[in-house]
């Protein structure tokens, strides 16, 4: 008897390929989210960094006009930072939704390879028994003709 071939093998093999690119994905999109945090992180240390460089200047008694025009340059950095800080908020938050929405994707896919699965789990549970039958009728024939050869007296 020839050896089991499924017949969705192709389709199921597809499926897997686009959980597989899925996954991908999503790993990347992960990827993505930690480095724009870790972004995000070093803008708001610099950020505070700044704000403390001007309180202590602005804290002294006497500020020379250099050390104004540097509280001035501050400021203005700090604005860019805060910029900066909020875009890349909104960028973080539009790469989580990108995820989430690849990670239904992703269970959706898993549905359809696991349907398709169990189609050929049942597929190959009706060939192995329909491979039984086949070996049990060949059995019986075998038996039946050495009865009737038995009783016809051919022994």
């Amino acid at each position: 008897m020839k050896q089991f071939k499924y017949r969705f093998e192709k389709v199921l093999k597809a499926k897997g390929n686009a959980e597989d690119e899925i996954k991908k994905e999503c790993a990347g999109i992960r990827a993505q989210i930690g480095m724009e945090t870790i972004k995000l992180k070093a803008a708001g240390d610099k950020e505070n960094l700044m704000r403390q460089s001007i309180l202590k200047t602005a804290s002294s008694k006497m500020c020379s006009p250099k050390e104004w025009n540097d509280i001035k340059t501050c400021n203005s950095y700090i604005t860019y930072l805060e910029e900066f800080i909020r875009r890349k908020k909104e960028e973080i938050k539009g790469l989580e939704a990108r995820l989430e929405a690849l990670q239904k994707q992703l269970l959706a896919a898993r549905m359809e390879k696991m349907t398709f699965e169990k189609i050929k789990e049942k597929d190959r549970k009706a060939y192995g028994c329909a491979v039984s039958a086949e070996e049990q009728k060949t059995t019986d024939e075998a038996a039946l003709f050495m009865f009737r050869a038995h009783n016809a007296g051919v022994n």
